[in-house]
């Protein structure tokens, strides 16, 4: 078996594929810089800090909060993310999901992993719905969560969270729906892995925020102590986000 130190060591000496222009480069990062200053990085001076959704540039919130998690607080503590989900990010998620280019997977936890700060002592991914496992044969979110806690040293559990119902793709559901499609759709594998514990969850792709808040309160229910949230992406980029151009 190769070791991680060997890996490196060949990587100083043959360079890396930038994953955005594919040239090669000889950073530790899966983009070069010029790839890197191109990226819509995910701002967290200009989100919610319980949502991570864009905030108004109106004003109208109070100490980073949205107006719509302080009139209705989430079940979950709060939100980091790694980027807006815009151009080249979604093609990345895209390749990942449907064309199980997992080398996107690496780059998009070294991506959350550096810029995200660890907000509690276990990681779980959001899991599939069994029928959409078996037909993809591999996990997005399980697979991104694998990168995020080499780095970061903290444990995690592939099925610490379990789907107890087959539910539609949220992407084809407007915002009321997506809550009722998730709803109750989660279940703990084991209490005592969670009771106590303050838990980040991980997923690919944050949009209206209905699966990770239904997973939230299976967790909260179990007796975690606090839920945060980690995703790879978050939509709702203000304007002033990266062009994402590479």
């Amino acid at each position: 078996m190769i070791s991680s130190d060997f890996t490196r060591i060949l990587t100083k000496l043959t360079g890396t594929v930038c994953i955005g222009c594919e040239r090669t480069h000889f950073g530790d990062a899966p983009w070069c810089d010029r790839c890197a200053e191109a990226l819509p990085w995910w701002d967290a001076g200009q989100a919610c800090v319980r949502c991570g959704e864009a905030l108004a540039s109106g004003g109208g919130e109070t100490a980073g909060v949205c107006t719509r998690c302080a009139a209705s607080p989430p079940s979950f503590q709060s939100t980091q993310a790694a980027f807006w989900y815009r151009a080249p990010v979604d093609r990345w998620v895209h390749r990942l999901k449907f064309h199980r280019a997992l080398p996107y997977a690496t780059a998009l936890g070294t991506a959350l992993a550096t810029t995200a700060e660890p907000r509690g002592d276990l990681l779980l991914p959001i899991p599939l719905a069994p029928k959409r496992q078996r037909t993809r044969g591999f996990n997005q979110a399980a697979e991104i969560t694998r990168t995020v806690a080499r780095i970061w040293g903290i444990p995690w559990q592939a099925d610490g969270l379990r789907r107890c119902k087959e539910t539609a793709m949220q992407a084809t559901l407007d915002r009321a729906h997506r809550v009722e499609n998730v709803a109750q759709a989660f279940v703990v594998r084991d209490r005592r892995l969670v009771t106590g514990r303050n838990v980040m969850v991980v997923d690919d792709v944050m949009t209206t925020g209905a699966t990770l808040a239904a997973a939230s309160e299976a967790l909260r229910a179990a007796g975690a102590n606090a839920v945060h949230l980690l995703v790879a992406a978050r939509t709702a980029a203000p304007a002033s986000a990266g062009d994402g151009t590479i």
